[in-house]
């Protein structure tokens, strides 16, 4: 079998930084506004602990999906799904595994056109919208992996330093009695939070088989890989901590985007700054943006891959009117919550049940 499929060459770039970037950006984007109100609903006053709990299992996840490709370093997913199930069932779980990544891809749009037409350009036509940003996206992955990760890289200083900065504003309005009393309905309820935030965390898993062939220093990917995981952690921890000592567990479940809500009171006294939230908005498109331009090369490179295509360019605007189509689907605000909530748990079974019984496959055939 190993002789049926087409290795990769030597062409190996990636540096561990490079793969840091792309791992932090493909994780936050649309959930970084919605995510106190996904995991409200259950943990209440400890979603903070939700979110943490939610980035153990994601690295936990992500140490197994690069132990698995480690056992094939000249190999993507693509290809090693079918060394392992063969050609057949590889291929089924190939198709899977590029629906949920086209399926995630869309989700994602959808809210970010919700986003902008409430909080930004409400006269504009939400098609103009989406179209205006799958285009823009079009273009950064018609050239390859590399000009991917230099618009990753030039946007990741400039927009996280000032995304940062203005939520570390939120302290100024946070009421500290928002988070007690601690475990008040005891660890289930932050159990199910956590299980519910699996898709704010979602992607590294997926892109390391793909991206692993790629990697100069081999040796350093988990340490990395854990490490951007961990940084979009803290950075989570906070955007949900300061929304709910702004908020409150009741009022954030009330809001679809608490986070730009919280940050409508927030007030620098005797400064020329107001309309807080305008900024945040701003600043979290262009986060957005690298992470829908991860989320749409990764998943027209494994289509291309898996059709043995030299490059992913065509592929990638066939993309396009798909993700349109999937992304208009639900009729209303509950059937995007639904999907949302059905991806998240099939995402949780993929990263915490698939991946790990393929490395043990891997794992078996090694010991023979």
């Amino acid at each position: 079998m190993m002789n049926e499929v087409r290795p990769m060459g030597s062409n190996k770039w990636v540096s561990s930084l490079q793969l840091m970037i792309v791992i932090i950006n493909i994780m936050v984007g649309a959930s970084l506004l919605m995510l106190p109100r996904t995991v409200a609903e259950t943990a209440k006053q400890d979603m903070w602990l939700s979110v943490l709990l939610a980035s153990a299992l994601m690295g936990t996840s992500f140490r197994i999906a690069a132990a698995l490709a480690a056992y094939f370093p000249a190999y993507t997913s693509i290809e090693y799904h079918c060394i392992l199930l063969g050609r057949t069932f590889g291929n089924i779980l190939n198709c899977i595994m590029l629906a949920l990544m086209l399926a995630i891809t869309a989700q994602f749009v959808r809210v970010f056109r919700m986003a902008v037409k409430i909080f930004l350009l409400d006269l504009t036509p939400s098609q103009v919208i989406v179209l205006a940003l799958l285009l823009l996206a079009l273009y950064a992955t018609q050239h390859g992996l590399a000009p991917v990760i230099r618009v990753q890289q030039f946007l990741f200083l400039f927009s996280y330093s000032i995304f940062i900065f203005l939520i570390l504003l939120g302290l100024l309005a946070i009421e500290a009695e928002h988070y007690t009393p601690v475990l008040a309905n005891g660890v289930k309820p932050v159990l199910q939070g956590t299980a519910a935030c699996w898709m704010a965390y979602s992607g590294p898993e997926f892109i390391i088989g793909l991206v692993y062939p790629y990697v100069a220093r081999r040796e350093s990917v988990i340490r990395f890989g854990l490490a951007g995981i961990g940084a979009v952690a803290v950075l989570y921890v906070f955007i949900t901590g300061i929304t709910l000592g702004i908020l409150g567990p009741e009022e954030i479940a009330d809001f679809l985007i608490p986070t730009v809500m919280a940050y409508r009171s927030v007030e620098i006294p005797d400064t020329f700054i107001e309309r807080i939230d305008g900024y945040l908005v701003i600043v979290w498109i262009a986060i957005c943006f690298t992470a829908l331009v991860n989320w749409l090369y990764f998943t027209g490179f494994g289509i291309a891959r898996m059709m043995k295509l030299e490059n992913s360019r065509s592929v990638i605007v066939l993309l396009l009117p798909v993700i349109c189509y999937l992304e208009n689907l639900p009729p209303d605000i509950q059937a995007v919550m639904a999907s949302a909530s059905w991806l998240n748990y099939i995402g949780l079974a993929w990263g915490l049940g698939v991946l790990p019984l393929l490395w043990g496959i891997a794992w078996w055939r090694r010991r023979r």
